[in-house]
Order: C-alpha cells, then sequence, then structure tokens
C-alpha cells in the first residue's frame, strides 16, 4: 500500500496490531475510505459487543467485517462495570492492579451485588455470538476474573463454550487468581487455537514473563494475543502472535497523532501549556520532521490541528503501514496475517 518512508525507523511491529474499532459512522467511513485509496481491507479489527447492542448490532457488524481480513470481538464488559460503578458514585480511574486491597474488596462488592446485570449481560454475549458466529473470527471470553471472581469466569467460559465453535473462543489469563499451571494446562489441552494474557502494564513489561507463557503456547501450537498495548518497544522483544489496542482509535480525539516509529504528538493550542510533545512546543528541527511525515501522509498542519475526522485518519493509515514490516532479529514466528 505505502512503500517505506525514508523517516521511518525499525519500530518492528511486524503485522500483530490489531486496530480496536469504536464502530461509530465516523470509522465506518474512515475504514471504507482507507480501504478505496489504498485498495486493500484492514488487516485487523477488534469492536465490543458493547457498542453494537441492540437493533442494527448484526447489520453493523456485517460492514466491519467487509472492511477487515480478521475480526475479533469482545464483550466490552468493562464498560458495564464503569456504569455499574458510576451508577453507585464510584470512579476507579486506574487499573485494577494499582489498586490497594480495600479498593478492590470494594469493586468486587459492588460488582457481586449487581450479579443479575452481569448474568444478563454475559446471555446477551451468548447470544450475539451465536447469531454472527459467521461473521466473527475470534471471540475474547468475558474476563470477570477482578470483579466477580474465578469460580464466576469459568462458568461463564463454560457458558459461552457452547454459544460458539469453541476454538473460536479466546480465553484470557489474568494474574488475580490464575496460576502458570492454569495457563500450562490450557496450552496442554488441545481445546485452543488462541489464548490471551493482560496487557504488559500490568506486569511492568516483563519481557521474560511474557516470553515464557508465549513460548508455552508455542510448543503446543497456541498462538497468543495480549490485551491493551501498542508500544513498539515492547513488541520488538516479545513473540505474541498479535495484541490491540485503542490509542489509534481515541487518539484522534484527543489532538494526539501516533507518528512512525510509535511516538505521539499534540497538534492544536488546548494542549500547548502543559504539554511537551505538543507541536508548538517542539524545537524547530523537530518541528520541521514531524511536518514531514504530514506531508508523507497528504495532511497539513493546520488541517489535523482542526479535524478530528483528518487526525483519525492519519492514525490509521499509521496504523496500517505497520503492517509492511519484517520480523525483528531474533524473533522467528511469522506473522499472522
Amino acid at each position: 500500500m505505502i512503500d517505506n518512508p525514508p523517516f521511518l525507523e525499525d519500530y518492528n511491529p511486524a503485522g500483530r496490531l490489531v486496530f480496536a474499532l469504536t464502530p461509530g459512522r465516523t470509522f465506518l467511513e474512515l475504514f471504507g475510505h482507507i480501504k478505496k485509496i489504498t485498495g486493500r481491507r484492514v488487516p485487523a479489527l477488534l469492536v465490543s459487543m458493547f457498542y453494537l447492542r441492540g437493533k442494527g448490532g448484526s447489520e453493523k457488524l456485517g460492514k466491519i467485517r467487509d472492511l477487515c481480513d480478521r475480526l475479533i470481538v469482545d464483550s466490552g464488559i468493562f464498560s458495564l462495570r464503569s456504569q455499574i460503578l458510576k451508577a453507585q458514585g464510584v470512579s476507579i480511574r486506574v487499573a485494577h492492579w494499582k489498586l490497594g486491597s480495600a479498593a478492590q474488596q470494594q469493586l468486587i462488592s459492588i460488582c457481586q451485588d449487581n450479579m443479575t446485570m452481569f448474568d444478563q449481560f454475559a446471555e446477551e454475549y451468548g447470544t450475539f455470538l451465536s447469531v454472527n458466529d459467521d461473521l466473527l473470527d475470534t471471540a475474547i471470553d468475558l474476563d470477570v476474573e477482578q470483579m466477580l471472581g474465578i469460580d464466576k469466569a469459568n462458568d461463564y467460559y463454560r457458558d459461552l463454550s457452547t454459544c460458539i465453535n469453541p476454538r473460536k473462543l479466546m480465553r484470557v489469563w489474568h494474574a488475580f487468581k490464575r496460576t502458570w499451571h492454569d495457563w500450562s494446562d490450557w496450552c496442554e489441552s488441545g481445546d485452543f487455537d488462541w489464548l490471551a494474557m493482560e496487557g504488559p502494564d500490568q506486569h511492568n513489561r516483563d519481557v521474560g514473563m511474557y516470553t515464557r507463557f508465549i513460548n508455552k503456547a508455542h510448543q503446543h501450537s497456541v498462538k497468543v494475543h495480549i490485551l491493551a498495548t501498542t508500544t513498539l518497544s515492547f513488541l520488538s522483544k516479545v513473540p505474541m502472535d498479535s495484541c490491540d489496542s485503542s490509542t489509534y482509535t481515541v487518539g484522534g480525539r484527543w489532538a494526539r497523532l501516533i507518528m512512525p516509529g510509535g511516538r505521539d504528538v499534540l497538534v492544536g493550542e488546548k494542549y500547548k501549556a502543559d504539554y511537551g510533545n505538543n507541536y508548538s512546543n517542539l524545537p524547530l528541527v523537530e518541528q520541521k520532521e514531524v511536518q514531514e511525515v504530514f506531508r508523507y501522509f497528504g495532511f497539513t498542519l493546520e488541517e489535523l490541528s482542526t479535524s478530528h475526522e483528518a487526525r483519525c485518519l492519519f492514525n490509521a493509515l499509521v496504523f496500517l503501514l505497520y503492517y509492511d514490516k519484517p520480523m525483528p532479529e531474533g524473533i522467528t514466528i511469522q506473522a499472522v496475517f
């Protein structure tokens, strides 16, 4: 689609990034436009059922299917959790693993008190997967260990396994009461083509830890997806088969442009006083480099500073560029897509 530009550094994402899509009209039109101007579909998209609930959800999922080569669905259960907590007047803005024991217990108590809502949501997700089995390639399990406990997570997994081809179901390993032996048993069971792990921020990007888990899976021909990561330096060291993040979706909303090589630059006056990586705060030589990137993708600074849609398109084109790079030296698996 796009030849390697002269400014591009060796970031080595190797086709493993999955674009986590917010399925509003802007992004549906955006990826339709990308398909038109590049002559190719997006290699991989992830979308949450939470944003496809209600009438027309399956129709919209079908449109998304036409825009990508590989479609992954998750439930969006953390959005449901946020709704429940908000109704209780509770705001949790940090990852679960950063919470103290009292805050964790408060979260669990509130969620367990609202078990009926989670049960209804799990049933809805199962129905959604059953109806749309032919449209999706992979579905991510209801990973509720941190909210409802490991027994409930296991129950939901068994229920979902009856709603969809079980080999499409990607089970998620969380450090919250899951062990290495659980992961080892999953890998050795022969039941899975894919398994997922929680994101690297929860383990201080421990390359050795993730590599150990991934190598175990690969020994048994199981692919591994890591949730919530697009950190390119981490991708260059860990032989994951794929990963996802909403960075490329929400970045445009907050005036954030993801540059080739992983750096981000803010545009617009809103952030000028507060952030060193705002374009206006960069040294002149760096501004010229950034302008070169803008021109390469066919944008102007003014356009990107004022248009949400232009920023979304820019980030998506940078995202697509990542698919044409080779694997980093020392990592021997092949790109999945």
